[in-house]
């Protein structure tokens, strides 16, 4: 008896423990144009947030500007004053462990510019039948991000909450860390959602406003790129994916640890999917080099360029664009890596445009892009065409994808194991030299000529009655 009493306390102290380690949210959508929530937060320290990713000079609190009527109480109800901080903070004048916090959200965001916080895609807004948002827009957080939450929806008749946190009932979702709270993104509406599967790895397509007319077409392009990365990868370390799909001013997107969003601007149509079809491929790709597998090192040559290639060549394979779309798209790689070397990053290496992306947007994308089609052809002439730029992908995300970070030497040393000769030096060259690198053998080599004048680009088929050479085959189209 006295066992099995000790147990029962074990068990009873246990899960005390676990609430008061877990923040729990309840979110309540009042209006289209207001959502209130309710809060209990575990504390280290007397500071609460709403985590600071940008400001301006309207908005010197980034998103915390947004907050209304914050109240927090101790859990007896009483009330707690508390000190508004620079940068999105609060301070409470008593240190406690827990407190109860309760605000309102005021859904003003697309009044203002959010250059400075990557664009109102990373941010927040209202659509005809939703709202958009991510985490660090709506959740005010305690001074620590390793504790996990609970979210506790409250919507309109006929409403769903789209998110990519693994749910627990019909209005309940759960996440391990509040990072994982806030690095997401989410969508709230009657908008129409879809399950697209690959083994054990699923994705929620979210799409929102008048973009819902669209959603086979959007679907068949993310089905088909999943198909295409799970031969590839043949799993994936997040098995639970968000993609949500808005009309926007312009077409961008906007990557989250667990979920992509994308703006789209202009028709919808299947000429454009070499555009925004592009992005979503390539963000999609994401999930994978650059998410679960990282380097430690500043390496966005290869996460952008190499994610841009695989991109294109995965919409090629997958029958959704055709030879001559293909084309255009390397066209366009040669021509942002001529104004990037030419006019923007004079005097940058590919390695080290990284370090200023925004400035040397050109040159990474442009030269990363030819860089890893290169390394395609380099890996394909060494093993007889029986491996490519996928075998590259797959063994580095077998070996990395664990929590381990690479670097620019681990790298180099599974390329060569890929390739079976030390093609790395040639890497190695073509990322270290500010001079201009060419591709016109490598394109000769899968039956392609290419003119230029100055930025402008142009590529054919060599032999114009019989195009698709052996490896240009292998690599665009098998």
């Amino acid at each position: 008896m006295r066992n099995q009493l000790f147990v029962s306390l074990l068990f009873f102290f246990s899960c005390t423990l676990q609430a008061q380690q877990m923040a729990l949210y309840e979110f309540s959508v009042t209006t289209s144009r207001e959502v209130r929530i309710q809060a209990t937060l575990p504390l280290k320290n007397s500071i609460i947030l709403m985590q600071l990713r940008g400001t301006s000079d309207d908005l010197p609190n980034g998103t915390a500007e947004f907050v209304e009527n914050l109240k927090v109480t101790d859990k007896k109800g009483k009330v707690i004053r508390v000190e508004n901080l620079p940068e999105g903070q609060w301070r409470l004048d008593t240190q406690l462990k827990q407190v109860n916090i309760s605000y309102t959200i005021k859904l003003d965001h697309e009044k203002y510019s959010w250059d400075g916080y990557g664009g109102i895609d990373g941010v927040s807004f209202v659509n005809a039948d939703g709202i958009f948002g991510t985490g660090y827009t709506f959740f005010i957080v305690p001074d620590s991000l390793e504790v996990p939450a609970t979210v506790k929806t409250i919507l309109p008749n006929d409403w769903k909450f789209s998110a990519p946190w693994k749910q627990i009932t019909s209005n309940q979702f759960q996440t391990a860390t509040l990072d994982d709270l806030l690095n997401n993104c989410f969508l709230i509406g009657t908008h129409y959602e879809q399950k697209i599967t690959a083994g054990d790895f699923e994705i929620t397509m979210a799409i929102g406003g008048t973009l819902k007319n669209h959603a086979p077409l959007f679907g068949r392009i993310l089905r088909g790129a999943i198909q295409q990365y799970w031969k590839i990868f043949q799993s994936a370390n997040i098995k639970k994916y968000l993609v949500t799909l808005n009309a926007g001013s312009m077409t961008d997107g906007e990557t989250f640890n667990s979920s992509f969003n994308q703006l789209i601007k202009g028709t919808i149509n299947e000429d454009g999917i070499i555009s925004w079809g592009n992005i979503l491929a390539h963000e999609t790709f994401h999930l994978w080099n650059g998410i679960s597998m990282y380097s430690s090192q500043q390496n966005e040559w290869f996460k952008e360029g190499f994610t841009e290639y695989m991109s294109v060549k995965t919409l090629r394979r997958a029958g959704l664009i055709d030879d001559a779309l293909l084309l255009k798209k390397i066209e366009s790689f040669h021509t942002r890596y001529w104004i990037g070397r030419n006019i923007t990053s004079r005097e940058v290496t590919l390695k080290d445009a990284g370090s200023n992306k925004s400035a040397n947007v050109f040159l990474l994308y442009g030269g990363g892009s030819l860089v890893a089609f290169m390394m395609d052809v380099e890996i394909r002439k060494a093993t007889q065409n029986k491996k490519g730029i996928e075998n590259l992908m797959h063994a580095l995300y077998a070996r990395y994808s664990n929590g381990r970070t690479y670097t620019q030497k681990d790298l180099e040393k599974v390329l060569d194991e890929v390739a079976g000769k030390p093609v790395s030096l040639i890497l190695t060259k073509l990322i270290n030299e500010e001079s201009t690198f060419s591709t016109e053998t490598y394109l000769y080599d899968c039956g392609l000529g290419l003119t230029t004048f100055a930025e402008e680009n142009y590529l054919y088929f060599i032999d114009a009655h019989n195009p698709h050479n052996t490896l240009f085959e292998s690599m665009f189209l098998e």
